[in-house]
């Protein structure tokens, strides 16, 4: 498991550093940051499993990192104050630290990761074993909430990240959270007219209601999504 670690203080980052090492043989630490956009810089090149996160750093919040890039690994965020709690968890947490950082803590967060993973790992053996209903159809097998669910992909509306899972939003008003991030979704999906509007976002092209200037799209069940400048060449393909 591959750790990249956001902390701006020396001491701490030596402190954790070594709690890892200590204690969790299986946890790789690959890099280090102690600015956002040091951070950005180096999610982008080393692809963590995990970032390990200190929420005040030198230069602002480490929440502003997924202003520039997707989840696509889990957070844990490290902070001295309780109260970034609730924005923590907005901002896709896996777990929230509160320093000083114990090693009972630190050991129980990995450990609840890699169940997770592991459940990940036993929902993609699974998948594999319907490999034939996808070609055999447009079926997508979705596993969400312990449940293994066969879904049409003409009738998925669109679909946004969430960390490093995937909402998907279906035309009965469902939405299924997924545990495979998005841009697992936007390659499997691309055969069945979905195109990237955004970082955060796929959507099927049959349920756009308009295109407003080329800031805004409005979808058949009134749902507004915004344009990024890559999104907007994307529809312009798709829809010519």
């Amino acid at each position: 498991m591959k750790v990249l670690i956001i902390e701006d203080e020396p001491n701490q980052l030596k402190y954790i550093v070594k709690l890892i090492e200590k204690y969790l043989q299986q946890v790789k630490v690959i890099e280090t940051a102690d600015s956002i956009a040091q951070s950005v810089e180096k999610i982008k090149y080393f692809k963590p499993d995990v970032l390990l996160a200190d929420i005040q750093i030198k230069d602002g919040l480490s929440f502003e990192i997924f202003k520039e890039i997707p989840a696509e690994f889990e957070v844990i965020f490290i902070t001295a104050f309780e109260k970034f709690r609730v924005e923590a968890m907005r901002h896709f947490a896996f777990h929230f630290l509160l320093k000083p950082i114990f090693p009972k803590d630190l050991i129980e967060a990995f450990d609840a990761l890699r169940s997770v993973s592991s459940k990940k790992d036993s929902h993609n053996t699974i998948e594999k074993g319907f490999d034939f209903i996808k070609g055999l159809s447009d079926t997508i097998v979705l596993h969400s909430q312990g449940e293994t669910n066969f879904v049409s992909a003409a009738k998925i509306i669109k679909c946004e990240a969430s960390g490093s899972y995937t909402n998907l939003f279906l035309d009965d008003g469902k939405i299924h959270l997924v545990s495979k991030n998005l841009k697992h979704y936007e390659v499997l999906l691309k055969v069945h007219n979905f195109v990237r509007v955004s970082r955060f976002a796929i959507v099927n092209t049959n349920y756009i209601e308009k295109i407003i200037g080329d800031k805004e799209l409005i979808l058949r069940n009134g749902d507004r999504l915004s344009l990024s400048k890559m999104g907007k060449i994307n529809i312009k393909a798709a829809l010519s």
